[in-house]
């Protein structure tokens, strides 16, 4: 049977408990036990060695798969936005022709060409700073800054409603 690593883990704590059980009776246990305990702490260190060695492999391995598949995703996205590119002067030059000969529809074979109005709303053109507008016209936007709060807190002052919290950990592989 496949050890997990949890099940090593849970090995390395049997074998805690069964020391400190030995133990705790009297001051010494019998060679014959201390030589179970070495053996079982030989197996459970090169299962937990081993394992441990093929869960760094599978790290590496999926870091190295998904870096390839990064530079795969913008290969891709570039192919993509030069399609979209070629798309959009194709239908640029349809359009300016159109525009030049003043058709609005026009068929090609199988291919219906529409000069169409774009939907949503008009958009608007400013011609002045949004600040020079009517407070009516203006949206204010409060954020925190984090910077002079995180220095102050760090500094030992009390900021009301905020604190610094713990930073996560993680686990590194070489």
């Amino acid at each position: 049977m496949q050890r997990t690593l949890y099940n090593i883990g849970l090995d390395v704590l049997a074998i805690d408990d069964l020391v400190m059980e030995a133990y705790e009776d009297r001051e010494s246990i019998t060679d014959e036990e201390q030589e179970t305990i070495d053996n079982f702490v030989k197996e459970i260190f090169k299962n937990q060695v081993k394992k441990l060695e093929d869960y760094g492999y599978l790290i590496v391995q999926a870091d190295a798969d998904a870096k390839s598949f990064a530079e795969e995703e913008n290969r891709l996205r570039a192919k993509k936005q030069a399609y979209l590119n070629k798309r959009d002067r194709l239908k640029n030059s349809v359009f300016e022709y159109m525009k030049l000969t003043g058709t609005k529809k026009k068929k090609a074979g199988n291919i219906t060409f529409t000069v169409c109005k774009n939907g949503g709303k008009s958009p608007l053109l400013a011609s002045i700073l949004p600040e020079a507008l009517p407070e009516k016209y203006q949206v204010i936007r409060i954020d925190p800054n984090n910077d002079a709060i995180r220095k102050d807190l760090e500094d030992g002052q009390v900021v009301e409603g905020m604190e610094l919290g713990e930073r996560g950990s993680h686990v590194r592989v070489k």
